[in-house]
């Protein structure tokens, strides 16, 4: 659907032609020669030809740019890029200007040779977009702006940025602590393969010495398996996002290396709402769905106060019921009163993209 909104010009620009013509008939009164008289309003007329044919030519390449339409999805990485071709003829205009500019979902624009450059800030998913279409003449003159709106499914996934070392131990919800490298060598079926990364103090030795291949340990949690990762949303919470998704991710091969194979996830945009929602948390075994969860959270736009927030974990912890040995709390930026909400049994940590990954920060407890 296409809504066409004119621009006014500015009023020099709209009395700019009537301006040429009482120069000219000036300029012809003053003469009294009927040769420069005539060469005069000549020029005039060829002036005004030439700005009326500019004004249709802006308006043909409108209604043929307002009628374009995209029958791909879109599918990006937040900061990366993705390009949208373009028919070729809107860049053979070089006495017109385009701008384009995406309001929903909102990205930054680029025009190139080839098509439209997206560079998305949040993840996202969507099943429309809204654009908004300005096109310039070379003089300034003639202003057309309208805009276009479309159903076309966007998904913008958080970038897959890897985790710089190991979190700190998690407290037990019981007060008890736990042994995040486990014990002892156990059956094979305990082991994986060593991968660039790994801690040289979880490489099973004596198994090197008889296999000559390298193993490493996979980390037991003792007591209950199920630890908790509570995602906060806000404007700044990319970093923690990328973390969540990743440690979520069974398709990455050290995700399970952070919180295990059994873990629940929510975000504070879920807890949050009323209590009227009838909200749960999402367990391991549907992983799918706590990617769509994190994508859904990224409509989040403002920072919530400590007490939401607090609520909010609260609601989420009480969803999980027994079984939860710890939570991970995970935030993207410095809100004030975070460290006041702690709740038994959980760690928060502050998030940010480092110089190799995202780094963490350990915030509550100290």
């Amino acid at each position: 659907m296409t809504r066409e909104t004119p621009v006014p010009a500015p009023i020099a620009r709209l009395l700019s032609p009537f301006a040429a013509l009482a120069v000219f008939a000036g300029a012809s009164w003053w003469a009294h020669n009927v040769i420069s008289d005539r060469a005069l309003w000549g020029a005039f007329a060829g002036l005004g030809i030439a700005l009326a044919a500019n004004g249709l030519v802006l308006w043909a390449v409108g209604r043929r740019l307002a009628r374009v339409h995209f029958s791909e999805p879109i599918c990006a990485t937040v900061g990366g890029k993705f390009q949208i071709p373009l028919p070729r003829w809107i860049f053979w205009q070089p006495l017109i200007r385009i701008q384009i500019e995406w309001l929903r979902p909102a990205c930054e624009v680029k025009l190139q040779d080839g098509g439209e450059i997206l560079k998305f800030a949040r993840r996202l998913k969507a099943s429309s977009i809204s654009r908004r279409v300005t096109l310039r003449d070379w003089t300034g003159l003639w202003t057309w702006q309208f805009e276009v709106t479309a159903d076309l499914d966007v998904t913008v996934n958080p970038a897959v940025v890897p985790p710089v070392g190991r979190p700190p131990k998690l407290h037990n919800v019981r007060g008890e602590g736990d042994d995040a490298e486990g014990s002892g060598e156990g059956d094979l079926l305990e082991f994986r393969k060593y991968q660039d990364g790994d801690s040289s103090n979880r490489i099973m030795w004596k198994l090197f010495s008889r296999t000559g291949k390298l193993f490493v340990r996979k980390p037991e949690k003792a007591g209950s398996a199920m630890v908790g990762i509570f995602l906060v949303c806000s404007k700044a919470d990319e970093p923690a996002a990328e973390l969540a998704w990743y440690v979520t991710d069974k398709t990455q091969a050290r995700s399970q290396d952070f919180f295990g194979e059994s873990w629940v996830f929510g975000t504070s945009a879920e807890f949050g709402k009323d209590a009227e929602t009838q909200t749960t948390a999402i367990h391991s075994a549907d992983w799918q769905a706590t990617r769509g969860c994190i994508l859904d959270s990224g409509r989040e736009q403002g920072s919530p106060d400590d007490e939401e927030i607090q609520k909010a974990l609260n609601a989420f912890m009480k969803s999980v019921g027994a079984g939860l040995s710890s939570v991970a709390v995970l935030v993207g930026e410095a809100i004030p009163g975070v460290e006041k909400w702690g709740v038994e049994g959980c760690q928060i940590f502050r998030i940010c993209r480092g110089g190799t990954g995202v780094e963490w920060e350990l915030i509550y407890p100290k």
